[in-house]
């Protein structure tokens, strides 16, 4: 199904809807404007030259660069390359790494905060502040969480 101006839709039970649109794959779902979807069951919705270039991967937003299996990618000026990640907010990165949540990116001031997270209880579970201080008050000797 193709709607709009200058839209490519190349493959089975694609859809491209908008403007300058390319959706060049199996189940591709592209709609906004100046922007690709270039692999086998993607979702991409935005604008701005936003590329989804994986199978599998979905993406949310303007100026996006997803270019890894399973991705997903939500916010504005993206870059998300790892397979099985997740990217989100304004100009993260995951930097190329697989199975990771980025939330920032690693040049001065591009690190968030994720807040209001329960303590964790199994060993692969994100530990917060407040454990973090429990064990430093064990340890006593004036440890601290700064």
């Amino acid at each position: 199904l193709a709607i709009g101006s200058v839209v490519t839709v190349t493959d089975m039970q694609g859809v491209g809807i908008g403007q300058n649109i390319a959706a060049k794959g199996v189940g591709a779902v592209v709609i906004g404007s100046t922007i690709s979807g270039l692999g086998s069951n993607v979702i991409a919705i935005g604008n701005n030259y936003t590329s989804v270039e994986a199978d599998n991967a979905i993406g949310i937003g303007n100026n996006l660069n997803i270019g890894a299996v399973n991705g997903v990618a939500i916010g504005k000026d993206i870059i998300a390359t790892g397979s099985n990640s997740v990217t989100l907010g304004y100009a993260s990165n995951d930097g190329g790494r697989a199975n990771v949540l980025s939330v920032g990116n690693t040049k001065s001031g591009g690190q968030r905060q994720i807040i209001n997270v329960a303590a964790g209880t199994k060993n692969t579970d994100v530990v917060n502040v407040s454990q973090l201080a429990g064990v430093a008050s064990a340890l006593g000797g004036g440890a601290s969480v700064n």
